[in-house]
């Protein structure tokens, strides 16, 4: 009977002594998480690589990589290694909102990059507002800073594209009448209802034609005959790259002959895979000069061009300057959220790929018209517009 109570107590003893080895295990890697944590300046990149939105997000996450891996190389920030953690939203916005949770709140980033579409953007905003947490985001739509503290962008807002294009067309095409086809995105919305404010704001300029396709259109057909029936002298198509490239092909096929002029969306190789042929003389809006980079955007296309054997979009530019802006503004406020916050809206002449930042509370952008570029594309390529 001693005996057995022996062995209990051995057997006690043994399964406390595993649970204390256990507690002591997770103390330390805990131990070790935070002391590799306090090493590096941890941010968070939420992106859509995968999903409709893939070839936007691929991009800035190419260039994130690249210029991280820069900083790093170059000493890191105040002599902290750049750690990024890349998190996919899909372009589900519900999902963007959850990562920027899991970014804030478990992984204790100081800083959010992205997301890459409009939607994603606004749901991951209200979480980084509400957490006191800078999100640097990518896409044009000013209304999801929408007088939020924490929030701001990189990339030229839609109204700039807007004011670009109006002039363009007066100035550079001589057009009178325009008509506007555009998708049903936030971006597509967004872009398409100020391009049409410009244009009517404009007394030389007259909207005579708008028409927006549907998610599932696979042909334009329709609109398009609609809007040739008004004889417009240009046409501004709102879109990314699927859309657009439909709508340009049945243009070609339809045997109009007009200006097109796509917005900033359009930028990117996919575009002129899916056009091919029929893109030759569209004009497209970008935040980069092709064939005389300016020396601000030599970096970038000198890196993109050597390390993934493409020319850089305007998409691995948003994502290039999101980072370079953020790791500017840790440096200044030494990776302090608040003083992070602080530091990007009182950001004054900083030089990025797509332009000179001058942020301040009433403008989270800083962007001008300046640094709005227009393209032609011709023999499938992009090149700046004559």
């Amino acid at each position: 009977m001693h005996k057995h109570l022996m062995k209990l107590g051995g057997a006690e003893m043994k399964k406390r002594v595993v649970i204390l080895l256990t507690f002591i295990l997770v103390g330390l890697i805990a131990f070790i998480q935070t002391a590799l944590a306090a090493e590096t300046w941890r941010i968070g990149a939420i992106i859509s690589t995968t999903g409709h939105y893939a070839p936007l997000g691929t991009a800035e996450r190419q260039a994130m990589i690249s210029l991280s891996a820069k900083i790093n190389g170059q000493g890191g920030i105040l002599g902290r290694k750049l750690e990024v953690l890349y998190e996919d939203d899909e372009g589900i916005p519900a999902k963007s909102a959850f990562l920027a949770k899991k970014l804030i709140y478990q992984e204790k980033v100081i800083g959010i990059l992205g997301p890459s579409v409009t939607a994603c953007a606004m749901a991951a905003a209200a979480v980084c507002e509400e957490a006191g947490i800078s999100m640097v985001f990518m896409t044009p739509t000013k209304e999801v800073v929408g007088g939020k503290k924490y929030i701001f962008h990189v990339t030229p807002g839609s109204d700039l594209d807007a004011i670009f294009i109006s002039r363009f067309i007066e100035n550079k095409l001589k057009a009178k009448t325009v008509a506007i086809l555009h998708g049903p995105s936030q971006y597509d919305m967004s872009v398409a209802r100020l391009v049409t404010q410009e244009v009517k704001k404009n007394p030389k300029l007259e909207l005579i034609a708008s028409e927006k396709w549907s998610q599932d259109d696979k042909d334009m057909t329709p609109y398009l005959l609609n809007i040739r029936a008004k004889k417009p002298q240009a046409l501004v198509i709102g879109g990314s790259a699927f859309g657009p490239a439909v709508a340009i092909r049945n243009i070609r096929d339809l045997k109009m002959d007009i200006p097109i002029i796509c917005t900033s969306g359009t930028a990117q190789q996919e575009f002129l895979d899916l056009a091919g042929e029929a893109a030759n003389g569209v004009y497209v809006t970008s935040r980069l000069q092709y064939g005389n980079p300016l020396p601000e955007e030599k970096d970038i296309f000198e890196t993109i061009q050597r390390e993934y054997k493409v020319l850089p979009s305007s998409f691995h530019a948003n994502g290039w300057d999101a980072l370079l802006v953020m790791a500017e503004v840790i440096k200044r406020g030494n990776g302090d959220p608040k003083s992070i916050r602080d530091a990007l809206e009182n950001l004054k002449n900083f030089k990025g790929a797509i332009g000179t930042y001058n942020m301040s509370p009433t403008d989270h952008n800083g962007l001008t018209t300046e640094c709005v570029v227009m393209l032609q594309i011709k023999n499938r390529m992009w090149a700046v517009a004559d």
